[in-house]
């Protein structure tokens, strides 16, 4: 026993070192997150906030007023700097991070209500278009399911299911989980799913376009403008890991691109996957868009970009941008 003890005395100040060593390493490297170099925002619309709809919907919204509050507070700290810039920016590594706006599917108040106030602030920002929302033939489903929901008490549809719509909240949790059906549907013939999946409605799916969407000359209009980038968000907006093949994926975001092109003289360069989750993206998606010459490719999640961004820039993080936003939150 003495022996043992002894030994383990002698051995004590030579394991010490590359212990402590071995502990510091996975505290401040290893345990540590990677540092944030800067972060992407993704918003979808910039408008009042509507008494009796939804918070479903409504959480996409932020409010004029405070898309210029935090303007002013963001670019006191970080750089705002245009979306096809960021690969770019990723290399260089400063010191200041930097901001990216970011605007999904082609909303009507990205143009009348954000694009005055980016204006104002000198802020670029990038629009991400959907055509079908221009064509007007966009099928805007999830508007459509709350309207659908605030003005009935349930909702029975050919999946066999009745969803309960008698109070506020029995609305929110129905949308839900009409949405999560909805998104497994058959995205090339999804006007006529959605039809048979609301069987004993009369719905015109497309009846949101007109109030909700930028036209064709807003979106030439802004193009005009050197702080607004006008990128890729396919044709019709599907969820692209439904489509059956990687053809249909490419065809359905280079028909997007195509349009754009010949609609409005715009050769895009940037791209974002709709809805963005990664139920509706994976590393298939991932792969197809690097293979497309796109600058750089946008989900909906993740958080920060960081060092590990700088070689990957087909599925580039972003964090929703919400009327709760705090600069304190980000650093």
């Amino acid at each position: 026993m003495r022996t043992l003890e002894n030994a383990i005395a002698l051995l004590k100040p030579i394991l010490r070192p590359p212990y402590h060593a071995a502990k510091w390493l996975y505290h401040h490297t290893l345990k540590r997150p990677p540092k944030a170099l800067g972060y992407i925002f993704m918003l979808h619309r910039v408008d009042d906030f509507e008494e009796g709809r939804l918070w479903c919907n409504e959480c996409m919204k932020v409010t004029p007023a405070f898309l210029d509050e935090k303007l002013s507070e963001l670019k006191e700290k970080f750089d705002i700097i245009p979306l096809f810039e960021l690969p770019k920016r990723l290399e260089q590594r400063q010191k200041r991070k930097f901001i990216v706006f970011t605007m999904d599917d082609g909303f009507k108040d990205n143009y009348t209500k954000a694009f005055p106030i980016f204006k104002k602030h000198n802020a670029p920002y990038t629009i991400f278009v959907t055509t079908d929302f221009p064509d007007r033939t966009a099928v805007i489903w999830w508007y459509v399911l709350e309207d659908m929901l605030i003005s009935h008490d349930e909702l029975s549809l050919s999946n066999g299911v009745v969803y309960p719509a008698h109070s506020y909240e029995e609305k929110c949790d129905s949308f839900l989980k009409i949405r999560e059906e909805i998104l497994k549907l058959n995205q090339l013939d999804l006007e006529n799913e959605l039809s048979r999946l609301f069987h004993d409605y009369k719905i015109d799916w497309t009846s949101q376009c007109e109030k909700l969407c930028l036209s064709w000359d807003d979106i030439r209009e802004l193009k005009k403008d050197p702080l607004v980038t006008i990128g890729a968000h396919t044709k019709h907006h599907f969820n692209l890991k439904q489509l059956a093949t990687e053809q249909d994926v490419k065809n359905e975001v280079l028909a997007g691109v195509k349009i754009l092109k010949e609609k409005a003289g715009i050769e895009p360069v940037v791209f974002a996957y709709p809805f963005g989750s990664s139920t509706e993206a994976g590393e298939r998606e991932f792969q197809i868009l690097s293979s497309l010459p796109f600058a750089c490719s946008c989900i909906s999640y993740g958080g920060a970009c960081t060092k590990q961004n700088t070689k990957n820039h087909s599925s580039l993080p972003r964090i929703m941008f919400k009327q709760d936003f705090n600069i304190n939150n980000i650093g």
